[in-house]
């Protein structure tokens, strides 16, 4: 009986495993689980060889388990590479957080921005109370870009040079802006749980590659992107773009809490993440304290070369 459970199992870890890699938007979901796929397929692969099982077919599920796990650790090494180091020695200091809707506590998010003292703070889910809760924060970082319909509001510390430029999806919102040099770009996409949403999470990364791509100078992107570095949105934005990760990108944001539940970091999934590139990197990044929200709040440090404009060709 107990090495019937023992081969289901490992047939159904190595299933799941191998249908993360389907296109399809339902099975796509699999994708972001894949490190919790991993452990699976190793845990078994224990029980495996504790199980009265034939050798023979011992020796097949556990290749087989081996050979799963191993893929995946491959595919997720492969998503998170860091890009190579930049000779610019400029820096920016930028923090992430999606504050939850619901959160009352802004408190904690004012309290841990200033502790920080960054250059730059994107806030995603700023719907409702949290604009006028937020604005106290303009004593330290007084330029601010959003629009009404978004949902993400950034925080400058710096002057904007020229104007925000504002990406839209059916559902989704992002917000670009220069900043010493350097574009940086916010962003919440639609969380992927049925197919329009799903539809309109690829819509809006696709949208961001575009406006990567056409970007002169350095670039960095953050914001809650709901899907993991080794989800196809996210895996086709850095082919496409040539931003990459830094340390750190493996590192569990959602959920922080369920309920009074509070989920360790190991345990969620990375899906607020921050890529850079076009002659910038992100050369650290660690979590924020749980503010309130069911999301980790992510710090940055990115460094790079300074994106000059070119001469004035006018007399």
């Amino acid at each position: 009986m107990i090495a019937g459970v023992v081969i289901l199992a490992a047939l159904g870890a190595t299933a799941l495993s191998a249908v993360s890699f389907a296109r399809d938007w339902r099975w796509a979901l699999l994708a972001h689980f894949r490190p919790h796929l991993g452990v699976l397929c190793a845990a078994i692969a224990l029980a495996v060889l504790a199980a009265d099982v034939s050798a023979g077919p011992k020796i097949a599920l556990l290749a087989l388990l081996v050979a799963t796990a191993a893929v995946l650790v491959r595919d997720i090494r492969c998503a998170t590479g860091a890009g190579a180091p930049v000779e610019g020695k400029a820096r920016l200091r930028i923090a992430f957080a999606n504050l939850l809707r619901e959160n009352r506590e802004a408190h904690r998010v004012i309290d841990w921005v200033r502790r920080e003292k960054v250059d730059v703070f994107v806030a995603a889910e700023t719907h409702g109370h949290w604009p006028p809760a937020l604005a106290e924060l303009t004593d330290e970082l007084p330029h601010v870009a959003g629009h009404p319909w978004g949902d993400v509001l950034l925080f400058s510390r710096h002057p904007i040079v020229g104007e925000p430029r504002h990406l839209f999806a059916d559902v989704g919102y992002a917000v670009a802006v220069e900043i010493e040099g350097i574009t940086v770009l916010g962003m919440h996409t639609a969380s992927p749980q049925m197919r329009a949403f799903s539809l309109a999470c690829d819509d809006l990364l696709g949208t961001v590659g575009d406006l990567v791509r056409t970007t002169p100078g350095p670039i960095v992107a953050v914001g809650d992107f709901n899907a993991t570095p080794w989800s196809v949105p996210v895996v086709t934005l850095i082919a496409d773009t040539g931003l990459t990760f830094g340390p750190g990108a493996r590192i569990g944001t959602y959920p922080a809490e369920l309920g009074r539940w509070k989920v360790p970091s190991w345990l969620a999934l990375p899906i607020d993440l921050v890529l850079a590139g076009h002659g910038a990197a992100v050369v650290a990044r660690r979590h924020g304290p749980r503010i309130g929200s069911d999301h980790w709040p992510v710090i940055a440090e990115i460094q790079y070369s300074r994106h000059l404009d070119p001469p004035d060709p006018r007399p």
